[in-house]
């Protein structure tokens, strides 16, 4: 409910032509092995965002960045990367075409750009950001 609660407070604090990013996950657009509740929760934000995006326009944008496997020290990657290298090399050849890890920063700029003025146009849009890995659209 963290996605449903921010846009109640902060929707009618933001003035016009603002806009709201909200961070999903590519568990929520396909089946990628990730627990079911995660899925259906990172599915939620997305429809969401777009349901959100139509009720505040034009004054408001609403968008939805969709990452895929993402590193950085200390998290899950980086863990299960010390533990077992070789599988985490396999996993990424085998499912990430760019054979990389996105970094945080990527994202950041990713939602950066949809925040600016440059993405004036974009409202409602699911942009996923994931090396390749996903299939769907």
């Amino acid at each position: 409910t963290s996605a449903l609660n921010t846009a109640r407070v902060f929707s009618p604090l933001i003035n016009n032509l603002g806009s709201i990013t909200f961070i999903s996950s590519i568990a929520g657009i396909e089946n990628i092995g990730a627990p079911t509740e995660y899925s259906i929760a990172k599915s939620s934000i997305i429809t969401f965002s777009k349901i959100l995006s139509q009720k505040l326009a034009p004054t408001v944008r609403v968008n939805t960045a969709v990452p895929g496997n993402i590193f950085f020290k200390n998290g899950t990657w980086d863990l299960k990367n010390s533990e077992n290298p070789i599988l985490v090399s396999e996993m990424l050849g085998k499912n990430v075409p760019l054979m990389r890890f996105g970094k945080p920063e990527e994202v950041a700029d990713l939602v950066i750009f949809l925040s600016s003025e440059r993405a004036a146009f974009i409202t409602g849009a699911c942009i996923t950001i994931d090396g390749g890995q996903t299939k769907s659209f």
